[in-house]
């Protein structure tokens, strides 16, 4: 189970480095975050079995859409179940003036037979209206939508597309 502690400061800087990945930061989190039950103790052997659920889904759904809405569908529920302060959205626009806005999306590769070759997941988030993002251990860096926010986030040769789940959380209050 993850141990989720979060960054109660509105003035401390976010952390930027490879102990903060996407996750945590647009979620406030002061640990790597992944969005599915993992066992700290075999990390590895979690990210094993990730690839190979979606490897099964996919081979009942035989739909790169289908897969991608069902395994987000399923990673939705467990960070709702795991922030309470979390509330799904359905667009931006639902978020209110004192939220950060949370934009999360799945990546699923296909290689030339039509089966999962790669996977990974990624969230941007909107705080005091401007998005950005962290890329894995990567600095946080300014991103932006399309106006009907359909377009592929595309990081290096990763390539993010279909169905985005939107969710609100509030902004740390002045202690």
């Amino acid at each position: 189970m993850q141990k989720l502690r979060r960054n109660f400061s509105p003035t401390a800087a976010p952390i930027n480095n490879e102990d903060c990945n996407c996750g945590s930061y647009a979620l406030n989190l002061l640990d790597w975050f992944t969005p599915f039950e993992r066992n700290e103790a075999d990390e590895e052997g979690d990210w094993d079995e990730r690839f190979q659920h979606i490897i099964d889904v996919h081979l009942v759904t035989k739909s790169k859409e289908d897969t991608i809405k069902l395994v987000l569908e399923e990673d939705v529920e467990f960070m709702l179940r795991s922030l309470p302060e979390l509330r799904r959205i359905q667009s931006p626009e639902e978020g209110e003036t004192n939220e950060r806005v949370i934009a999360y999306r799945l990546m699923v590769i296909l290689n030339e037979y039509g089966e999962v070759a790669d996977t990974d997941f990624h969230f941007r988030v909107r705080i005091n209206g401007k998005w950005s993002e962290k890329c894995g251990s990567c600095p946080i860096q300014d991103c932006c939508f399309d106006e009907d926010f359909t377009s592929p986030w595309i990081d290096g040769s990763l390539k993010y597309e279909g169905e985005i789940a939107y969710f609100a959380m509030p902004e740390p209050l002045e202690i």
